[in-house]
């Protein structure tokens, strides 16, 4: 490379030297130091050597900016990995937390009846849900438990009634110990706060739940289609007798050839119970389901339905097997804890009951011999004798089958709604 700068040059200096004949002892003396210094290998050695240390010391520098840059890179992946363990450690409270409150506030809506005694139940179903926290080790300390009768609120602890609340909130609070975050935030603990919310929400159709058999409504007006909770009511109706003496519309009763159940023996009652006689007639007795015995037997024991029932369409209506439907519904009472009680009161105090004696069923209008329109569904309460009951196959053919109004029905409880009427499903709503 110096040998080729040194040639440059005495290429000029002789072209200058043809151009300018004045100056050619300069360009001789100049061309005498070319050619020295072209041929001293001292010259090549010292632009080698320069470059070498030039390199040397630019690798030098590049090696301390790696260390710098690495030792940089590593503290903050490092800080990175402890923030996400932290995160990853509130992010399983989260879905513990937000797990203990949505299962207690689905437990609560199912205690929930309208009543201050629903009201601690709800309470007490919450501080027994089972679900932990802190990767199931430790109990979710003192929930907040609110009710509200609508699921935007307001929310209320203890309400002054329990009439129309059917909402339930259910909020968790707990501490998480952080052991990275604090580098960064100076926080050793995040807090973690959850909330479910539930309630008891109208269904318009049931597919299945309901019982083959219907009450009759009396007042499609009335906010509980004029029933009253605690009165018996026919669920089945006795044999139809036409010819039977004093049978007409202002002794309805006596076209039966037995006693009607005491509820729809009240004087409001008395036009019901003629137009059962006068639409259903002979053709209809109230029954709606299936006539072989498994049929009975999976409609009154595991709530079967072979029709869906929904509110304001019609069913069709069938005579069925009366023999076979007494033994199957005492079968269904002789299956619950409490077999003793006479009234819904007693029986939802007792807490041996499993909630067997209580049957869901679809309150209709008569509206043709073999048809009726849904116009409400409703729970009721199947009567028993004891041990061993044997309340409703004790009679004949000709009797009818009774049960106690109780209320609104909610799936999957052992309780009745909040509701006077209707039926409902509870679900999360928050």
């Amino acid at each position: 490379m110096v040998a080729s700068i040194w040639d440059e040059r005495l290429a000029f200096s002789r072209w200058l030297a043809t151009r300018a004949p004045d100056i050619r002892p300069l360009v001789k003396s100049f061309e005498t130091c070319a050619v020295e210094q072209r041929a001293d290998p001292r010259a090549k050695a010292t632009s080698t050597e320069t470059q070498k240390r030039r390199r040397r010391r630019r690798a030098e520098r590049q090696k301390g900016m790696t260390l710098v840059v690495t030792s940089v890179v590593a503290i903050a992946l490092v800080g990175t990995l402890g923030v996400a363990v932290d995160m990853g450690r509130v992010f399983i409270a989260k879905n513990e937390t937000q797990t203990y409150c949505d299962a207690g506030a689905l437990a609560a809506s199912l205690q929930m009846d309208g009543t201050s005694e629903g009201l601690v139940r709800a309470k007490a179903a919450v501080e027994n849900t089972g679900n932990a926290w802190n990767l199931g080790t430790t109990t979710v300390p003192t929930p907040t438990i609110e009710f509200a009768t609508a699921s935007s609120g307001p929310w209320i602890a203890s309400p002054p009634t329990a009439t129309g609340y059917g909402f339930v909130r259910v909020t968790a609070t707990v501490p998480v110990t952080t052991y990275f975050s604090p580098i960064l935030t100076q926080k050793t603990t995040q807090t973690v706060k959850s909330v479910g919310v539930s309630g008891q929400i109208p269904q318009a159709t049931l597919a299945q739940g309901l019982g083959p058999y219907t009450v009759v409504a009396s007042s499609l007006t009335s906010s509980t289609f004029g029933l009253v909770v605690g009165d018996q009511y026919d669920i089945q109706w006795p044999q139809f007798n036409s010819t039977r003496a004093g049978c007409n519309s202002g002794n309805p009763d006596k076209c039966f050839n037995q006693s009607i159940c005491s509820g729809d023996q009240t004087a409001a009652r008395k036009s019901t119970v003629w137009k059962v006689a006068s639409v259903w007639g002979s053709g209809t007795n109230g029954y709606w389901g299936g006539s072989a015995n498994s049929e009975i037997e999976a409609e009154v024991l595991n709530l079967v339905q072979l029709q869906p029932a929904p509110i304001g369409q019609p069913i069709v209506m069938t005579n069925g097997n009366k023999n076979a439907q007494a033994g199957i519904l005492d079968t269904r009472v002789n299956q619950d804890g409490d077999v003793w009680s006479a009234t819904v009161p007693d029986y939802l105090a007792n807490a041996a009951r499993n909630g067997r004696r209580l049957f869901a069923l679809p309150i209709v209008d008569p509206s043709g011999p073999t048809a009726a329109t849904v116009v409400a569904h409703g729970l009721f309460f199947l009567n028993s004798n004891g041990v061993n009951s044997n309340f409703y196959s004790r009679g004949n053919g000709n009797d009818g089958f009774c049960a106690v109004f109780a209320g609104s029905y909610v799936l999957g409880s052992q309780v009745s709604g909040v509701a006077s009427i209707g039926s409902f499903k509870v679900q999360l709503v928050q």
